[in-house]
């Protein structure tokens, strides 16, 4: 049965993003797109960041090898293996119907590389085309994120 306390708390998708630096990514998240801490164990380089409805999790890593077995149970060194930039490789993480421009100009105000320009897009979903403005970047240890906002006529 799920915790009703963690119920309140979390969502019930939260990707967790092992970091470098977790002052470095807070100041990322929080300063530059305008995400909030939601709550944060600073003694353990943790810290979980949202937008909206959309919640991250940030654990500041300190090895960056391929943890044995014994490690990822006895240490919670949870990585599937080595650590190394980008480490978002083979996933983007959507956030949707977020003020996109808003997110654009403060990225582009603090000369932060977007990966990806302001484009409108059309996408199939079931027997409707859906029309967003998205627009991606990679956070500092490599998480691509895009953000859309739906702007389809009804």
């Amino acid at each position: 049965m799920p915790s009703k306390v963690m119920d309140k708390i979390l969502p019930p998708l939260t990707p967790e993003f092992n970091v470098r630096d977790l002052q470095r990514s807070l100041d990322f998240y929080l300063n530059i797109l305008g995400f909030e801490i939601a709550f944060e164990r600073p003694e353990q380089r943790f810290a979980v960041v949202r937008l909206g409805g959309a919640h991250i999790m940030l654990d500041e890593m300190t090895k960056f090898h391929e943890p044995t077995d014994q490690e990822f149970v006895e240490e919670r060194a949870w990585r599937t293996g080595e650590l190394f930039y980008p480490y978002g490789r083979g996933v983007n993480f959507l956030f949707t119907n977020v003020d996109v421009d808003v997110l654009y100009n403060r990225l582009c105000e603090a000369r932060y590389p977007i990966k990806m320009p302001m484009e409108t897009q059309s996408y199939r979903v079931n027997n409707k085309n859906v029309k967003v403005q998205q627009f991606m970047v990679m956070d500092p240890d490599g998480f691509l994120l895009r953000f859309d906002k739906d702007i389809s006529e009804e």
